[in-house]
């Protein structure tokens, strides 16, 4: 229920991040240097903490809930896929946290979590093998020369580019990893 109730708002948000108010300024062109998270909170919000979070929505629409919108999403961390830094933002992402927890080479430090040496398993859209630790693919599969992975786009580019001139027109997590 609290996940589908997050995940329902989430999608909200991400739908009305896009659009334009005439009451607030356009965001800022994201750096390269956005910092990336060392520590991962993994606990579940109670209803009531999702309840509290968005107290104040019910009866709201049009300007006066894309503003209230705004202000819950308006200071979070944007990171650009097309950064060599940024990229490696999937491995908490589109992590396959069940099977992390069954890894042989230890689960994730998520208190200090390490971008470089970190290899986790990665759930892909269309893949039918993600939940079998014998078939799931890692980050970087051994010997691989690359990350063997392509970047799906669930929020169709002829829907909304949100003001940019290139590159993926919506937020990052509206990307989801694909088989290649």
């Amino acid at each position: 229920m609290k996940f589908n109730k997050l995940i329902s708002v989430s999608i909200l948000a991400l739908l009305i991040s896009g659009t334009s108010l005439t009451t607030t300024k356009q965001k800022e062109k994201v750096s390269a240097a956005t910092p990336m998270p060392t520590n991962i909170n993994m606990t579940n919000w109670t209803d009531a903490e999702v309840s509290a979070y968005y107290e104040g929505v019910n009866g709201k629409s049009g300007d006066a809930l894309l503003a209230f919108l705004y202000t819950k999403i308006k200071n979070h961390n944007e990171y650009d896929y097309g950064s060599a830094t940024h990229r490696t933002i999937y491995k908490i992402i589109d992590r396959n946290w069940a099977l992390d927890a069954l890894d042989p080479n230890g689960p994730a430090n998520t208190s200090n979590f390490n971008y470089s040496t970190d290899n986790g398993f990665i759930r892909k859209l269309y893949a039918d093998y993600n939940d079998n630790i014998a078939t799931a693919d890692r980050f970087k599969n051994d010997g691989a020369s690359r990350v063997s992975f392509d970047k799906e786009h669930i929020w169709a580019q002829s829907l909304g580019n949100f003001g940019r001139t290139r590159g993926a027109g919506s937020d990052f997590h509206s990307l989801w990893p694909a088989d290649v």
